[in-house]
């Protein structure tokens, strides 16, 4: 699973693009079909996401401090040259 930010910062968005379609495209080759989960209907609320991840990976922000109450291991990434 992945949880994004959807809107990148002005100038970035292009790179941000690439970014997500190779990430896109390595997440649906990971496994077959059936074993992926996708939201199709409404976005359910952040924390219920939290709940069913397995670890989050994220940019510098104040998502972090809200995941870190959930235990589970974390990722900053630094996206600063994209």
């Amino acid at each position: 699973r992945m949880l994004r930010q959807p809107a990148p910062e002005a100038g970035r968005a292009a790179a941000v693009r690439r970014a997500e379609a190779a990430w896109e495209e390595a997440y649906w080759a990971s496994l077959p079909g059936w074993e992926h989960q996708v939201v199709t209907d409404a976005r359910p609320p952040l924390y219920a996401c939290f709940n069913r991840a397995d670890l989050l990976i994220s940019d510098v922000s104040s998502v972090i401090s809200d995941f870190l109450a959930s235990g589970k291991p974390y990722a900053v990434a630094n996206t600063s040259g994209l």
